[in-house]
């Protein structure tokens, strides 16, 4: 309760109090008054006092009915003041519960987000790791498929044209087809080795150790299988020593493949092989005097002309080859 209306309240009560009093004193008043009209007397003073209370009692009565609707007043704007005040305190607290609500929503669905960004992120480096190792198995068998064919199939041809060399000595020269059926052996051997060691994962055999010229006439005798064959060496020893192991090997793989070219397709007698610096490094050149061929017309399906061309780029070279019919080839 307020001040204002304690003191309303108060004044009411006084109010009350007094027209009370002058209620009580004009009842004794015209009492009084009755009891001396018996007695057919009525004192002037007598008649002055009931209508001085007459208008105290008036006037009483106007004032508490004043101070009664300023109490009313009071106490309807005290109610407006209280839901005027507890409005915005309602409304701060709703708004305050919508903002707590948008926050911890928020939250969640950013909670959400990350949940689903690890998870995207997760799958997409699954599915980079399934891709490199499909890749590194697509390599693999690429690069295991040059090498059987240019390795392992040229060491069965090599020993089967070393079989018919043996085969057409054996009633002339039985020791020298001795001598050529021991070399099949041994090639056949040297083919079931570098098997074993293609199907245990390991590289083949390193020709770091012994000179490249070496490893190249170790291959072209193999193939030669006896055959008179004239070759023309020019190894650049310096040369030789800036290579890495891949591109020796890299290397002796296309020589194989070609000299297995020429002997057998071309009928080739004579054969270039020169590694030496060029204008643009080092440049490997095989030459040989067979009967050539057309390269534009050559079989799609053949493998050797790919994988000699998929060495050298392996090898960080170029591969160029240039033949004519009854000319011979050179690469």
């Amino acid at each position: 309760m307020t001040p204002l209306i304690r003191l309303i309240t108060f004044t009411l009560v006084l109010l009350l109090a007094l027209l009370v009093a002058a209620a009580g004193s004009r009842w004794y008043v015209g009492a009084k008054a009755r009891a001396d009209s018996v007695n057919s007397t009525i004192p002037s003073d007598s008649l002055a006092a009931h209508a001085l209370l007459d208008r105290g009692t008036l006037a009483l009565s106007g004032s508490a009915l004043i101070v009664v609707v300023l109490l009313i007043f009071s106490l309807g704007l005290r109610s407006q003041a209280k839901e005027g005040t507890r409005a915005p305190f309602s409304s701060r607290e709703r708004e305050r519960r919508s903002f707590s609500l948008l926050a911890s929503t928020s939250a969640k669905a950013q909670k959400d987000l990350d949940h689903e960004r690890d998870e995207r992120e997760k799958a997409q480096a699954d599915a980079k790791a399934r891709l490199e190792l499909l890749n590194q198995v697509l390599e693999e068998k690429i690069r295991l498929g040059r090498d059987l064919h240019d390795g392992v199939i040229q060491s069965l041809y090599a020993a089967g044209l070393t079989l018919e060399s043996a085969r057409r000595l054996e009633k002339s020269h039985p020791e020298k087809a001795d001598d050529y059926f021991d070399k099949t052996l041994g090639l056949i051997n040297r083919g079931i080795t570098d098997v074993r060691s293609y199907i245990e994962g390991l590289s083949p055999r390193s020709v770091r150790r012994d000179s490249l010229a070496s490893g190249l006439a170790e291959a072209i005798e193999q193939l030669r299988a006896g055959r008179p064959l004239d070759v023309d060496w020019k190894i650049d020893d310096a040369t030789v020593a800036e290579l890495s192991d891949q591109q020796i090997s890299e290397t002796l793989q296309i020589t194989r493949e070609a000299a297995s070219n020429a002997l057998r397709h071309g009928g080739a007698n004579r054969l270039t092989i020169s590694l030496n610096h060029g204008p643009q490094g080092a440049e490997f050149i095989f030459r040989d005097d067979g009967t050539g061929f057309d390269p534009t017309v050559n079989s799609p399906s053949g493998q050797g002309l790919k994988n000699m061309a998929a060495r050298a780029e392996s090898a960080m070279g170029t591969f160029e080859l240039s033949s004519t019919l009854g000319a011979g080839t050179c690469l």
